[in-house]
């Protein structure tokens, strides 16, 4: 039988200790603006005090006060599912009590209550994105966690046939050289709309043309994927297969009439997308080698069969896999390791069609350090590595717009 693993923060919590914790990503993002330790052609300072108009927001959300803003069932759903995460919690909440990714549904609400439309709205988005994903970068420091891996988490990775991450770093795969399936991105991959010579650039728009590519600032141009969605998530994911398997269905029935090809060059008359895919369809008549790029393997997901282990992921903002697992009848046996116990018990909940077996993840941590100890005979270590256990664009065009609006 297969046997698959999907990998989340946790491990990088464990190994990096407070470093990745949420609390550090919205700290070092803020001082990273301080300090002056960002690109400012990317994300401008003033994206700080748009995070602290979104805090300011989050007190009338938790009371209740915004809910005439979420409008459709999908928008209620998630309002309900936002408050319901912090409902228990006794006082007022820190800044970084709330995740780093339900501030981009905070963004969602602020600009509905100023009635801040696209294009804005979409800059101010991409904007927090690159806030939060240079601190999670670390200026590199992200990808050198594997220099903290014992031996045998690598021989405990071995035993998987597929592994799956929700992480943008790179560190499993330098510790144990396997090919890893990035659900969500990675920092090392750039994002196709900064390939000059990929599919999406050569339609007449040219993305490429329209971005200021920094050097040095590489994982702020990767597929890293980052919002408060699961939905979102998925959609963003699966937006160049559905665009590819569309262009295809075009070109087969083109092939095999070409009256066809008639049929649709009204689309160039329309507006987008409508006219780019038809650009795309014609490109692809002359190339059929051209596709755009798919980063993210949610179908991999969705087809893999046999035993799924889960380890260090929360099911908070990523509703979108654990639905994917669930609707997946390959996957007979979920193992899965939990911080707390309650919420090891909704996963039981979550895959009640399935067979669950729960695993305590300090438990586990505590094991494999603790097979490492025996290996290497040390461990005068053990205490400091146990302390964890307790599309952007120039910003130049932008950075008045978002003056005004923190203003």
């Amino acid at each position: 039988m297969n046997n698959h693993v999907l990998v989340g923060n946790g491990i990088n919590i464990q190994f990096g200790g407070n470093e990745y914790s949420n609390k550090s990503i919205i700290d070092r993002a803020i001082n990273n603006i301080d300090i002056g330790n960002f690109p400012e052609e990317v994300y401008p300072k003033e994206t700080k005090l748009y995070f602290e108009q979104l805090y300011k927001l989050s007190s009338k959300v938790f009371k209740g006060k915004l809910n005439h803003l979420a409008v459709t069932d999908i928008e209620k759903k998630e309002l309900s599912e936002f408050i319901s995460r912090y409902r228990f919690h006794k006082g007022k909440l820190r800044y970084y009590q709330i995740g780093f990714e339900d501030y981009f549904f905070l963004h969602h609400l602020f600009c509905n209550y100023h009635k801040i439309n696209n294009p804005n709205k979409f800059y101010y988005q991409q904007q927090l994105r690159c806030f939060f994903i240079d601190s999670i970068f670390n200026s590199g420091k992200i990808n050198s966690l594997y220099e903290l891996y014992p031996d045998s988490l690598k021989s405990w990775f071995s035993q998987f046939s597929e592994v799956f991450t929700t992480n943008y770093d790179k560190n499993i795969e330098l510790l144990t050289g396997i090919k890893v399936s990035y659900l969500h991105g990675a920092f090392h991959i750039i994002s196709d709309i900064y390939d000059k010579d990929g599919f999406r650039n050569k339609l007449s728009d040219r993305p490429i043309d329209n971005y200021v590519i920094i050097e040095g600032y590489d994982h702020l141009y990767s597929t890293a994927l980052t919002t408060y969605s699961g939905s979102l998530k998925e959609f963003s994911g699966t937006m160049n297969p559905s665009a590819n398997k569309l262009i295809d269905k075009y070109v087969e029935e083109i092939d095999r009439n070409p009256k066809k090809l008639e049929e649709i060059s009204r689309f160039k008359n329309e507006p987008s997308p409508l006219c780019y895919l038809y650009e795309a369809i014609i490109l692809k008549l002359k190339d059929r080698t051209l596709k755009f790029e798919e980063d993210y393997p949610f179908e991999k997901l969705k087809t893999c069969s046999g035993t799924l282990t889960i380890i260090g992921l929360s099911p908070n903002n990523d509703s979108h896999l654990i639905d994917m697992i669930n609707n997946n009848e390959g996957i007979t046996k979920i193992i899965y390791y939990y911080f707390e116990e309650k919420e090891g018990q909704s996963i039981v909940q979550f895959f009640s069609n399935k067979e669950v077996e729960l695993s305590d993840v300090t438990d586990f941590w505590n094991s494999i350090e603790a097979l490492h100890l025996k290996c290497s005979g040390c461990r005068e270590n053990l205490d400091s590595l146990y302390f964890s256990l307790k599309y952007p664009f120039s910003c130049n065009k932008i950075k008045e717009r978002l003056k005004r609006t923190v203003s």
